[in-house]
C-alpha cells in the first residue's frame, strides 16, 4: 500500500539518478514478490485498464510515470526502453503485470516439484481434483491434468470461483496473447517440467533440478520480447537505436561515474526524448529549426553532429577517441602516426587517421577513426564507404611495401558511446586486448 508514497519520497530525495533507479529495483520492488506468489494482492486493482467513468489511474499507470519522470523521459516516451535488460541496453525493470504473471508460474512450478514429497502430493492432487470437475471425468491422467492447465480447454476467468489453478492457466493465456512466449507443463521422465517457447530464442526446458532458474529464465524471455518490440516499433525511424548498441557504456551509467547533467542528456538522446523543436511530439513550437543556429531542423542528429556550434566538440571527440587507442597501444616494436600523410607513397596527400607499422611481423594496419550518430544503418554504411575509400591507398601502399601486409581497418564509436562489434574486433587486430 505504500509503495507510491515511498517512490515518490525517493523521487524527491537528493539521490543521484542512478542511485535512485538502483534503490527501486533492489528496495522498493522487491517487496511485491511475496504478495505475488501467495495471491495476496488483487492483480486486477493493480494493472487493470484505467476506469473511464471514475477517472481513476491505477497503481501500474502511477509508477510509470513515476519511473519516466524519475528516468527524466516525456509522458509518453516507449515502456520498451524500460522493460528490456540492461546488456541490451535497458532500464532492466520487470513490468507488474508480467511479474505477477512470472511469479505464479514459478510458485506452480516449485510446489508440483517440491523436495517434500507430501506437498508434492497434495499439490498434484489437488490438481487432478480441479481438472476433473472442470473437465467432467471422474479419473483423469496427470497428463490430462496437465494438458488443462496449459489451457487446452477455454479458460474460465468469469468464474466467481477462482482457484489457484485458474490463476495460472490465466498466467499461461496472458505469455501466448500478450508476450508471445508458448509455456506448457510437461511429464518427462516421471517429472513435471515446463517448456518455454519463442521466436527468437527457440525453446528451453526446466527439469526439476532448474527450480533455482526458473525465475531467472522466464525474465530473460519477457525482456527479449520488449527488445523486439523495441526494434519493430513504429517510431523506430526517429528514435535512436544507441542503447541497445551501447552496453558498455550502461556499465558506466549505472554506476554514476559521469556529471548528472551528462547521464540525463544520454539517457534521452539514446530514447529520442530530448526536448527539441523538431521533435515529433513536439507541437507547442512555432518553428522547427535549431534555436542556436537557426539553419536546419534542430533533432538529435544536428544537435551532436551538424549544429554550427558543436563542430568543434565534434573533432574534439574524435581526437579523443584516437588517443584513447595511440595509449593503448604501448609497445616498442610499433611506429605509431596519427593524422598523417602516408610517407611512403610520395603522391598521396591524404591524410590518415592512426597508421601504425610493425617492423618485426611487418605489418601495417590502416585504421579510420569515425565518431557518427548512433545507428544500426550508419554503422554498415560506414564500414562500406571506408573500404571504397582505402583501396587505392592500400593498393599503392602494397607496391611500395611489397614485403609488408596492409591491413584497413575502421574504428566506429558513436557519439552516445555505441560501440559496435566490429570495432572490437579491430582493436584486438591491431593488438589491443583489454578495453576498460
Amino acid at each position: 500500500n505504500n509503495i507510491i508514497t515511498d517512490t515518490k519520497k525517493l523521487l524527491k530525495s537528493k539521490l543521484y539518478s542512478w542511485q535512485k533507479l538502483k534503490a527501486f529495483k533492489f528496495i522498493i520492488f522487491p517487496r511485491l514478490i511475496f504478495p505475488f506468489r501467495t495471491r495476496e494482492v488483487k492483480i486486477n486493482s493493480i494493472c487493470s485498464s484505467q476506469n473511464e467513468k471514475t477517472n481513476n489511474i491505477n497503481f501500474t499507470t502511477k509508477l510509470r510515470s513515476l519511473l519516466r519522470e524519475m528516468r527524466n523521459l516525456q509522458s509518453n516516451s516507449e515502456l520498451c526502453y524500460l522493460y528490456t535488460s540492461i546488456l541490451d541496453g535497458g532500464v532492466g525493470l520487470h513490468d507488474l503485470h508480467d511479474e505477477y504473471c512470472l511469479q505464479t508460474i514459478v510458485q506452480i512450478f516449485r510446489l508440483v516439484n517440491s523436495k517434500c514429497e507430501y506437498s508434492k502430493r497434495i499439490i498434484r492432487d489437488s490438481l487432478c481434483f480441479v481438472a476433473s470437475t472442470r473437465l467432467g471425468s471422474q479419473n483423469p491422467t496427470l497428463s490430462d491434468c496437465l494438458e488443462w492447465l496449459n489451457g487446452k480447454d477455454s479458460i474460465i476467468s468469469s468464474s466467481s470461483k477462482k482457484t489457484w489453478f485458474i490463476r495460472v492457466r490465466n498466467a499461461i493465456h496472458y505469455f501466448k496473447n500478450t508476450l508471445h512466449i508458448l509455456l506448457s507443463f510437461e511429464m518427462i521422465e516421471n517429472c513435471i517440467a515446463l517448456r518455454i517457447t519463442s521466436d527468437k530464442r527457440g525453446t528451453c526446458i526446466l527439469r526439476s533440478t532448474n527450480l533455482k532458474q526458473c525465475s531467472k529464465t522466464l525474465h530473460t524471455f519477457i525482456q527479449d520480447f520488449y527488445l523486439q518490440e523495441s526494434e519493430n516499433s513504429k517510431n523506430s525511424n526517429i528514435r535512436s537505436d544507441a542503447f541497445r548498441l551501447s552496453p558498455n557504456l550502461n556499465k558506466i551509467l549505472y554506476r554514476g561515474k559521469i556529471g548528472t547533467f551528462a547521464w540525463n542528456f544520454i539517457h534521452q538522446a539514446r530514447c529520442n526524448s530530448l526536448s527539441l523543436n523538431a521533435h515529433p511530439m513536439n507541437k507547442t513550437v512555432e518553428s522547427r529549426l535549431c534555436r542556436r543556429c537557426h539553419s536546419d531542423e534542430e533533432n538529435v542528429l544536428h544537435v551532436l553532429q551538424t549544429c554550427n556550434f558543436v563542430k568543434t566538440l565534434s573533432r574534439y571527440r574524435h581526437d579523443a577517441c584516437i588517443k584513447l587507442v595511440v595509449d593503448a597501444l604501448s609497445s616498442s616494436n610499433l611506429i605509431i602516426r596519427v593524422d598523417k600523410i602516408c610517407p611512403f607513397i610520395s603522391e598521396s596527400k591524404e591524410r590518415i587517421d592512426l597508421m601504425i607499422t610493425n617492423v618485426e611481423n611487418k605489418t601495417i594496419h590502416l585504421v579510420d577513426m569515425k565518431c557518427p550518430l548512433d545507428s544500426t544503418k550508419s554503422f554498415e554504411t560506414i564500414d562500406k564507404d571506408n573500404i571504397a575509400k582505402y583501396s587505392t591507398l592500400k593498393a599503392k601502399l602494397k607496391q611500395a611495401k611489397p614485403d609488408y601486409d596492409i591491413f584497413v581497418y575502421t574504428c566506429i564509436i558513436g557519439s552516445l558511446g555505441s560501440v559496435p562489434e566490429t570495432t572490437y574486433r579491430t582493436l584486438e587486430f591491431i593488438g589491443i586486448k583489454s578495453f576498460k
